[in-house]
C-alpha cells in the first residue's frame, strides 16, 4: 500500500491519498490540518519524492521505451540472459505496444500471452512451445518486480498468467554409429574441430563453455577442466568443480599450440563467435550425413550414453550443472539393443575410423 499527503487548493484541509493492490485508482480521506505534515508539504520535500518516485506517490511518467534500455543494460555482460530478456520484452512491445508502463495492466498480459502462444514462429511456422512461453513468462515477471521496486507499475500483472503446461520430450541423441561418422568428419576438416567434438561428447560441455574455455581453466597435469555450469572461468577466483578428461585428449591439448589465452580462439584470437561455430558443426553434420544442428545435441548424447553405462544420475547431473535432477533423468531413455554396444563409446569417439581399417 503506497500513501501520500496533498494540501487542497489555498484551504487549510489535507486529503491523505493510498493506493491500494489491484486497483489503479487512488483512494483519498479528508484530514484535520496537522502542523507536521503541513510543514513537511510546503518545504517541498514531499514534492521531490512524488516527482523521482521514490515516496509514496508512484512513478507514471516512466516510459517503457526508457526501462526496456535501464532493463537489458544490467545484463550486456551476460550474452545469453540479455538475448533471452530482449526477445521477451520485444515480443512483448509488438503485441501491445506500451509507452509508459504504468497504464499496463492485466489485460495487456492476457493479450500478449494469447497472442504469442497462437502467433505461429517465422523460423517454424508453428506455434510457441510451452518451454519457450514459460521462459518468456518468467523474464516478465522478473521485469515487472523490477518496476514495482521503481513504483512504476501497480501490481506484478503477469504472475496471474498462469504457465504452460510441458510437453516431455525425449532428449534427441546420436547412435554409436552417428558418432562414428561426426568424429571422422571433424577429423577430416580441422585438427581444432576434431578435439572440440571430441571434448563435446567426453565432458557434455556447453556451447558457451567451449566457446570461452582459457587455458587456464585446464590442468593439464591432472587432467582436469574446470567448469561451472555453462561457463570457463578462473580456478583461482572462483569455487572449483573439475571434470576428469580422456587421456587422448589431455595429450592433445599438450600437443595443441597456444596462440591465444583461448583453447579454442576466433579469427582475431579472442573467444569465437557462435555463428563461427555454427557453421562449423552444420558442416561436420552434413559431411557425416547427420541430420543434426547445433551442439547441444552432442551433450545430450553424451549424457544418454554416460547412463546407458551405468554413470550415476547424480555423477551425471554434477558433470552437466543441472540444478534439477528430473532434468538429467530424462537421459535414461535409450534403448535396451544399445546398453551393450555402448561400452564402445571410448573406440567410437577417440579411434573413429582406426577400427574399421583394422577390420578391413
Amino acid at each position: 500500500t503506497m500513501s501520500w499527503l496533498k494540501p487542497r487548493g489555498k484551504s487549510k484541509t489535507y486529503h491523505l491519498y493510498w493506493y491500494e493492490s489491484g486497483n489503479p485508482v487512488p483512494k483519498s480521506k479528508t484530514l484535520k490540518p496537522d502542523i507536521r505534515a503541513k510543514a513537511k508539504v510546503l518545504q517541498g520535500d514531499f514534492d521531490k519524492d512524488i516527482f523521482n518516485g521514490k515516496s509514496g506517490l508512484p512513478n507514471k511518467e516512466l516510459r517503457w521505451d526508457v526501462f526496456r534500455k535501464e532493463f537489458l543494460e544490467n545484463y550486456e555482460k551476460c550474452p545469453n540472459t540479455w538475448r533471452i530478456y530482449n526477445d521477451s520484452l520485444k515480443s512483448f512491445e509488438n503485441a501491445i505496444r506500451p509507452i509508459y508502463t504504468w497504464p499496463i495492466g492485466f489485460n495487456e498480459a492476457d493479450k500478449w500471452a494469447r497472442t504469442v502462444l497462437k502467433t505461429p514462429l517465422s523460423t517454424t511456422g508453428k506455434p510457441m512451445s510451452g518451454t519457450t512461453f514459460n521462459m518468456m513468462l518468467r523474464t516478465l515477471r522478473h521485469a515487472w518486480k523490477v518496476l514495482l521496486n521503481k513504483r512504476s507499475a501497480p501490481e506484478n500483472i503477469f504472475s496471474k498468467i498462469p504457465m504452460a503446461p510441458r510437453t516431455d520430450k525425449l532428449a534427441y541423441y546420436l547412435t554409436l554409429e552417428e558418432i562414428q561418422r561426426v568424429v571422422e568428419a571433424a577429423k577430416k576438416y580441422t585438427s581444432d574441430a576434431h578435439l572440440m567434438v571430441q571434448l563435446f561428447l567426453q565432458t557434455g560441455i556447453r556451447e558457451q563453455g567451449i566457446r570461452n574455455l582459457k587455458w587456464s581453466s585446464v590442468d593439464l597435469e591432472k587432467g582436469i577442466m574446470f567448469l561451472k555450469a555453462d561457463e570457463a572461468w578462473e580456478p583461482k577466483n572462483r569455487k572449483e568443480q573439475g571434470i576428469g578428461l580422456h587421456d587422448v585428449v589431455v595429450q592433445k591439448l599438450k600437443e595443441k599450440t597456444r596462440t591465444s589465452e583461448y583453447v579454442f580462439p576466433g579469427r582475431f584470437g579472442g573467444a569465437r563467435c557462435r555463428t563461427s561455430q555454427a557453421g562449423m558443426l552444420k558442416q561436420i553434420y552434413r559431411r557425416a550425413g547427420v541430420n543434426a544442428g547445433g551442439c547441444h545435441i552432442l551433450r545430450h548424447s553424451f549424457a544418454t550414453h554416460a547412463a546407458s553405462q551405468g554413470m550415476r544420475i547424480p555423477t551425471i547431473q554434477a558433470i552437466l550443472g543441472h540444478k534439477d535432477s528430473k532434468t538429467t533423468e530424462g537421459y535414461t531413455h535409450v534403448m535396451r539393443p544399445e546398453i551393450e554396444a555402448i561400452k564402445k563409446i571410448n573406440i567410437a569417439v577417440y579411434e573413429a575410423g582406426e577400427t574399421t581399417k583394422k577390420t578391413a
